[in-house]
């Protein structure tokens, strides 16, 4: 996974033009493209520095790389987004499920501790995109998920799935 402090901008790795074209093929596997977001809790810029919290996300890298016997070869893309989370699109075909993969890692998340003597928790979000999702509505999805996931305290855990348009009942 890329996560070094000159990734912070943006995504890296998981660029959007690489989520566009995977929503873009469609289902893997499944009713739709999952996506994963793993992020530190709480603010960790802010109240413990960059450092820190670079150092926290390389910790959380490290365990997502290694829960679950699930190694940087067995995912399509992962990478920084934002300051403080790890974007990663599982792999097409047979494997664990990405909800299931995720409640492997929650319990890997608790306490991350970094070098510097900081300690985080980090939350996930898995958002199953439904055929035809555009970047946008991900994009949203990801944030409300993740919002979700740090509410249920830390090393939370949420679900969405964007599923097809709601049709009028006739």
């Amino acid at each position: 996974l890329v996560v070094g402090p000159a990734d912070r901008s943006g995504v890296k790795g998981a660029h959007p033009s690489v989520l566009e074209s995977s929503l873009a093929v469609g289902p893997r596997g499944g009713s739709g493209t999952p996506v994963v977001v793993v992020a530190l809790d709480g603010n960790p810029v802010e109240s413990h520095g960059h450092r820190a919290a670079d150092e926290a996300l390389v910790e959380v890298a490290q365990r997502v790389q290694s829960v679950g016997g699930i190694g940087p070869q067995d995912w399509d893309t992962a990478g920084r987004w934002g300051e403080s989370s790890i974007i990663v699109l599982p792999p097409a075909g047979p494997g664990p499920p990405a909800k299931d993969w995720a409640r492997t890692l929650q319990a890997a998340l608790l306490a991350v501790h970094t070098p510097s003597g900081y300690t985080a928790s980090a939350s996930i979000a898995v958002v199953d995109a439904a055929p035809g999702t555009s970047l946008q509505v991900l994009v949203q999805a990801l944030r409300d998920t993740i919002d979700r996931a740090r509410d249920d305290g830390p090393a939370g855990i949420a679900y969405c799935d964007t599923g097809p348009p709601a049709r009028p009942l006739a």
